[in-house]
């Protein structure tokens, strides 16, 4: 009996050992990835062109539990749940963009119904997203500017009885502007799962010897290759 009780507490050492030294790196861990979050959302955006001089906006993206992009991006979080009317933990992705246009038209002046085509004509409209002024008449130009901000996210809704199917969705605050197309791709990350639940078969000690045994367990990997 007490053979068996120095093998139960020498496990129970060795379970309370490495769970510690799991919540330590763990911890070291966390602590890692909220800085480099941290540095993410500050960095600026750089920007490329492709052999079809296409303009790119380059930056990285965020990577981690949700806890942790709650701590950096929860004010965008909070606003994106409130509209979609879902939860936080339902939120797998987000992109957020901000699009500008800008250039110049030169139109046509019709002559007939305007004859006096040596006259110009200035105008000017301003709101938070569109900015266009310009003059008609016999050297005509128009000037114009769009902005525009768009948010991307992908999240999990019930559709039947226990069941949630992922859905992207995207959206513009210019109210003006609506999204004709989308497409979301997510590469998912397999979660290190340690606990787990099945048959086993193997050896164990029944109190005066070591004999083989069998059966339904329930267990965790402390060590995983």
């Amino acid at each position: 009996m007490q053979t068996k009780q120095r093998i139960l507490i020498v496990f129970l050492l060795i379970v309370v050992t490495a769970l510690s030294l799991k919540s330590c790196f763990h911890q070291q861990k966390e602590n890692a990835v909220l800085k480099d979050v941290v540095a993410i959302k500050e960095d600026s955006t750089s920007y490329w062109k492709d052999k079809f001089n296409t303009e790119h906006a380059e930056k990285l993206s965020a990577d981690a539990s949700l806890s942790t992009i709650q701590a950096i991006y929860g004010q965008l979080l909070d606003s994106i749940t409130s509209r979609l009317d879902a939860k936080a933990s339902d939120v797998q992705a987000v992109t957020a963009a901000n699009t500008v246009a800008s250039g110049t038209i030169i139109p046509k002046v019709d002559t007939v119904s305007y004859p006096d085509s040596t006259k110009d004509y200035r105008f000017r409209y301003n709101d938070r997203w569109l900015d266009l002024d310009g003059v008609i008449g016999k050297q005509s130009q128009i000037n114009y500017r769009l902005t525009d901000s768009i948010i991307f996210t992908s999240y999990r809704k019930k559709t039947g009885f226990l069941r949630k199917q992922t859905y992207i969705d995207g959206y513009s605050l210019n109210p003006n502007a609506r999204v004709t197309g989308i497409t979301g791709i997510r590469v998912s990350n397999t979660r290190d799962h340690r606990f787990g639940a099945g048959p086993y078969i193997g050896f164990g000690w029944n109190g005066s010897k070591w004999s083989p045994s069998a059966g339904i367990s329930v267990h965790y990997s402390l060590i995983k290759f």
